[in-house]
Parts: structure tokens; C-alpha cells; sequence
């Protein structure tokens, strides 16, 4: 489909912000995503993907633009009013149904594929904490985040950031559900401290979101597999968040 460039922000000097009007994408839901192509032409081939960030629910969304990626930071240079060629939304939602103490952990960049179910489940009224690990100059502004959500950031390892969070018991103890987002090792860690810190580990209580390219974005180029305790599965298909017990 096409959609129009109605604004453009930069975050930092890694990501950017693109609004653009298309009631498909207005419609879409957490953990969802966009593939992008300016329409000038087959170079590069393949699309790009951005996360939707944020919708109106009616008309417009919001996209993260990784402007280290040519093809994308081509597209955040674009005037307004320019048209893009997208596919989307794509990806299985995250379910931000229900009133429950969450716990988002985010490592780099992968904190972008987790800004639109914050936003949900502040709206909810439920507590959130978010919990990130980036470099000052790329960390993600806290005016992109509702008011009502708790943010802490640190340029080291973002699990350091369970002991000094604030709270009188770990947030692995009082949260009711998780959602964390990076490298595969993280997950390893995060499961581990799961493990010794809860007294039962319910099901459905943590998502992972790998941190990876989707090459083609649909299932075709097999360039997202992922391995599980069950089988291999297709990020860009069965994800992008899978159950943490089956990826680790």
C-alpha cells in the first residue's frame, strides 16, 4: 500500500520518528511492524523494517526509523507529503489485555519493538516498570514514554538495574507479567534469574523478542529462524515475541 509522510523527528543519532497517514497501520497493535520502501527504484531490493511505535487508532502511525540502515535513513530525508511504499502491519500482537504489574527489560536498540505495548498497558492503569541498557547518546528520550511509566536507564548491563530499581522487593518477585527484548545471551541470564528469584514460574508470565533483522519481513527469505526447545520457528511470523521457557 501507500501511505504519506506527514512528519519526521530525530531521536538521537541512531533513530528516528516517521508519522505517516494510513488507517491499515493506524490500526495495528503492540509487537507489530512495518516493512518500508521509498518507491525510487529496486536499490536495495529488499525492504526495511521499522516498529510501530504508536497509533491514533484512526488514521495515523508513528514508526522508529533506524537511520543506520541506508535504506531507511534515505526515507527519514524525505520531504513531507512524500508517499511510501509499505507492507504492514505485520507480526503477531502482544496481548496488553488486563490490569497486571508489568516488567519491561530492553537491551540497546531492541527497546524500539516495545514502546507501542507500554504504551497499552499504561493505559490500562496497571504499573510499569521499564527497565534499558544503552549509551547516553542513544538512549531512548523519556518524553516518547507516557508520564505514568517508570524508566530507568544505564549504559551497563540492564539486568544491574533489578537491584537498584527502587522497589522493596526484586520486580522479578512483584511483577505479573514480562516482556525483554535483546540478544539471545540476555535471555539466557534473564532466565536464570527468573529461575532463582521467583518462587513459581507461571505460564505466559515472560515474552522474549529476539533482537534481529527480518530480511524480508513476510516468511519467504527463512533469513529469521530461530531455534526452540519445540522447533525452529520464524520470527517474523510466529514472533516477533516468543514464550521465554521455549526459547530457552
Amino acid at each position: 500500500m501507500q501511505t504519506v509522510i506527514l512528519d519526521q523527528q530525530q531521536l538521537n543519532s541512531h533513530y528516528g520518528l516517521l508519522t505517516v497517514a494510513s488507517p491499515q497501520l493506524a490500526s495495528a497493535q503492540p509487537g507489530q511492524w512495518a516493512m518500508l520502501h521509498h518507491g525510487l527504484g529496486n536499490d536495495p531490493f529488499l525492504r526495511s523494517r521499522a516498529w510501530i511505535i504508536a497509533t491514533n487508532r484512526s488514521s495515523t502511525a508513528t514508526l522508529a526509523l533506524d537511520l543506520h540502515d541506508p535504506l531507511l535513513a534515505t526515507i527519514a530525508r524525505l520531504p513531507k507529503a512524500s508517499e511510501l511504499d509499505v507492507l504492514g502491519p505485520l507480526g503477531r500482537p502482544l496481548s496488553s489485555d488486563g490490569q497486571k504489574a508489568t516488567l519491561l527489560i530492553a537491551e540497546g536498540n531492541a527497546i524500539y519493538s516495545m514502546l507501542f505495548y507500554a504504551q497499552r498497558i499504561s493505559e490500562t492503569g496497571a504499573p510499569v516498570l521499564l527497565l534499558a541498557s544503552a549509551s547516553d547518546e542513544l538512549r531512548v528520550p523519556p518524553f516518547v514514554l507516557p508520564a505514568e511509566i517508570e524508566y530507568l536507564a544505564t549504559s551497563d548491563d540492564v539486568l544491574d538495574l533489578l537491584e537498584s530499581s527502587g522497589k522493596l522487593d526484586s520486580p522479578l518477585v512483584w511483577a505479573n507479567r514480562l516482556l525483554a527484548a535483546g540478544s539471545v545471551d540476555l535471555a539466557n541470564r534473564l532466565s536464570q534469574r527468573i529461575r532463582r528469584e521467583r518462587y513459581a514460574w507461571q505460564q505466559g508470565f515472560a515474552a522474549f523478542i529476539v533482537d534481529q533483522p527480518y530480511p524480508c519481513g513476510i516468511g519467504m527469505c527463512g533469513g529469521c529462524w530461530q531455534n526452540t526447545r519445540q522447533q525452529p520457528k520464524l520470527l517474523c511470523i510466529h514472533g516477533p515475541a516468543l514464550d521465554l521457557r521455549e526459547l530457552i
